[in-house]
């Protein structure tokens, strides 16, 4: 995960730095990296709901999923095949020499930080933030 203004300034700065940055292509990714089981943890803690993945062995993650892709779509569906083949990968690191934010000079924010307080925001109600006039 990244911050949105870690992203947007690095946008300000290739767009305004010149020629340096005519051509490049930058890796930007949060200073930590997460598996989506991780991920959904997170955001559950951080909104005061406590609700995780099924928990189930992963010999039996594979199955379950499977059955869950068959059921008809008009039925809720946890999840599916898919998804829960993601719980356990990690984002895959930048090739040694790719660019990122520290070639910006920008040290990305920490999701314990910028993303608790977002989702709190969200679990109270409060977003008066995302409206425009």
């Amino acid at each position: 995960p990244v911050y949105v203004l870690d992203v947007a300034e690095a946008i300000h700065r290739v767009v305004h730095g010149g020629e340096p940055h005519y051509g490049q292509d930058y890796y930007l990714s949060g200073p930590k990296k997460y598996t989506l089981k991780e991920l959904l943890h997170f955001v559950s803690m951080s909104v005061g709901r406590g609700l995780s993945p099924l928990p189930l062995p992963l010999m039996l993650e594979k199955p379950f999923g499977k059955f869950v892709d068959f059921m008809p779509n008009i039925i809720y569906k946890p999840t599916t095949s898919s998804e829960l083949g993601m719980l356990h990968i990690e984002q895959v690191p930048p090739s040694e020499g790719v660019l990122g934010f520290a070639d910006l000079k920008i040290t990305p924010a920490q999701l314990e930080t910028e993303g608790r307080e977002f989702l709190r925001m969200f679990a109270t109600g409060n977003t008066k933030f995302l409206q425009t006039s």
